[in-house]
């Protein structure tokens, strides 16, 4: 992409704004850090995917049904969110669709950069919930596999000493 405006420069075309060149970079900067990210996300929900499943197959898990529907819920919630990461993925930009020829040498990128800033405010707003998501997950998937526990131990003291008044 820059070496293709590099070259049109070298023959003598303008851009408008005159600092194109570098607002691409910003938000192709931006494009790529939401790529790299959500990218991780996806990896994490792998993850998180594989363990409530194994969780989900655990018989101390299968004994207590709340643990259980919460390793089911940590399925489904990382799956959403993988989801959501995969729709920040996505490369179906046209770059450089939007830029008008305006005079025989000038190149205009207004409707392109406010194309591209419409993407990147989407893609964040899909990142940000994806990663909502994944944060949620975590934290249903802790109380999966701490509920058992919780339940006997601290549940039943707290249960215990109320019947023991």
């Amino acid at each position: 992409m820059y070496e293709k405006l590099l070259d049109l420069f070298d023959k003598g075309y303008v851009t408008v704004p005159h600092d194109a060149l570098r607002i691409l970079s910003h938000f192709y900067g931006a494009l790529t850090a939401l790529d790299i990210t959500s990218a991780a996300i996806l990896t994490f929900d792998a993850i998180l995917v594989a363990a409530a499943i194994n969780s989900a197959r655990d018989d101390e898990i299968k004994r207590v049904p709340f643990a259980h529907f919460l390793a089911r819920a940590v399925t489904v919630v990382a799956l959403v969110s993988a989801g959501l990461a995969l729709l920040v993925d996505r490369v179906s930009y046209p770059f450089w669709g939007y830029v008008t020829k305006t005079e025989p040498n000038t190149l205009d990128f207004t409707v392109e950069f406010q194309k591209l800033n419409g993407e990147i405010a989407q893609r964040t707003l899909l990142y940000r919930g994806a990663w909502y998501l994944s944060m949620l997950a975590i934290l249903l998937f802790l109380l999966c596999i701490f509920w058992p526990w919780l339940r006997t131990s601290w549940l039943g003291r707290k249960v215990s000493a109320l019947t023991s008044r």
